[in-house]
């Protein structure tokens, strides 16, 4: 293992965590094709220089992972201003001071940050306009959490801003007073976060029961439709129809297909509207 020494910082860091077991693996490699070169191998030479190999490829996994820990140990957030979530907004965001994140190059670097999550459908319209190479909404945004949806599954999306230049310790000051509005605004696209919460076993059975006894069951949510969709499926809340779903359309609503891209147009809605849907 190799040491540097920052004089200034007063710290000692290991580096090259993995060296000496990436020869160790070579070495035990380089043993074992030597043995089975061997016109008549000894099987018990074999076996033991197997069981070495097996024992440095475990060996380098662990250097690996502290290697991968000791790149983030000096990684620090301070969160210097909060917007917390809105169910209107559907979305909430922080303002950090960040220390010792990974830059591309490998550097440590220092930035105030936007962080921002929220329903992917809130989220996208704060994304910039450039496109992926931008930070923006790639193209296929839409069709990736919808799909994370479709199999029930509960769906964030993360993005980001970076602010701050020459000094960004006091600079968190001034970005922290900044309004929610700029906070979340022109971000790039960080990724999908997506969280599986499987229902109860006895949940069917149980609404089936209800249902047997002539009860009408409803689900009351807050999740996402096409996620409370699939939930409804599974235990049997939903019927076989075609699923529909109500949104805004212009200055009123209208129904439209919950699932894929299906060619159902649209049904403006009107109270009076809603017993034909049935049917369907």
């Amino acid at each position: 293992v190799g040491w540097s020494y920052d004089a200034a910082g007063g710290v000692a860091r290991a580096e090259n965590l993995t060296k000496p077991a990436e020869k160790a693996l070579r070495e035990a490699e380089a043993a074992l094709a030597q043995l089975t070169r061997q016109e008549a191998p000894p099987a018990e030479g074999v076996r033991k220089a197997e069981d070495a190999v097996a024992a440095a490829k475990k060996a380098l996994a662990r250097a690996a992972s502290r290697k991968k820990a000791a790149a983030h140990a000096h990684l620090s957030v301070r969160p210097v201003q909060r917007h917390h979530f809105s169910s209107a907004l559907q979305r909430m965001s922080v303002v950090a001071h960040v220390c010792g994140f990974a830059a591309p190059d490998g550097r440590a670097e220092e930035a105030v940050l936007c962080l921002v999550k929220g329903s992917p459908e809130a989220v996208g319209a704060l994304l910039h306009d450039g496109g992926p190479e931008a930070g923006g909404k790639p193209e296929w945004y839409e069709r990736a959490h919808v799909a994370l949806a479709e199999r029930g599954l509960r769906v964030l999306a993360l993005a980001y801003k970076r602010c701050g230049g020459e000094n960004p310790a006091l600079e968190a000051r001034a970005y922290a007073k900044r309004p929610r509005e700029w906070v979340e605004s022109k971000l790039s696209f960080a990724g999908f976060v997506a969280f599986g919460c499987p229902v109860r076993r006895d949940s069917a059975h149980v609404i089936r029961a209800l249902t047997d006894s002539k009860h009408v069951a409803i689900m009351l949510t807050g999740d996402a439709p096409l996620t409370a969709l699939h939930v409804a499926r599974e235990v049997g809340i939903c019927g076989a129809g075609e699923p529909l779903l109500l949104k805004r359309s212009g200055s009123g609503h209208a129904w439209v297909a919950a699932l894929g891209s299906s060619a159902t147009p649209a049904v403006p809605f009107t109270a009076g509207g809603t017993a034909p849907l049935r049917s369907r």
